[in-house]
């Protein structure tokens, strides 16, 4: 006999083994824990349990109504780690060191992309595409 605990995810009501809530919560925690600071911490978060949620629905039916231990490991792991986010990529905006309103371009960092010459419609190979 193992004991069911009842969980409210995005306003569905899922019933798990206790392992399985165990789990889940951990994970859960986990994830608070590796986006403490981020602004839309609380939207991630909410986005998450929506993705469970939408893991759990199709496992239940009308002679089955708990998620099994087994079943929530399966989907926390399809759900992957949760990784920190790295902060802002060089060049894409505030203190990137890119210019405001300047295409991003690789070979030459806060610089547009080259023009082809004057009458040459570009997109060759190795060439630019004309604006």
């Amino acid at each position: 006999m193992n004991k069911v605990i009842t969980i409210n995810l995005r306003g569905t009501a899922f019933q798990l083994e206790e392992s399985g809530y165990d789990a889940l919560r951990a994970y859960l925690e986990t994830a608070a824990a590796r986006l403490l600071g981020n602004p839309d911490q609380e939207e991630i978060l909410s986005d998450i349990e929506w993705a469970i949620a939408e893991k759990f629905r199709p496992l239940l039916g009308n002679h089955k109504t708990v998620v099994v231990t087994q079943e929530v490991t399966a989907a926390l792991a399809e759900m992957g780690p949760i990784e920190a986010d790295p902060g802002p990529a060089p060049n894409s905006g505030a203190g990137g060191g890119g210019t405001p309103g300047v295409r991003a371009n690789p070979e030459r960092p806060g610089k547009s992309p080259p023009r082809p010459p004057a009458g040459h419609p570009g997109g060759c190979i190795g060439c630019p595409r004309a604006p």
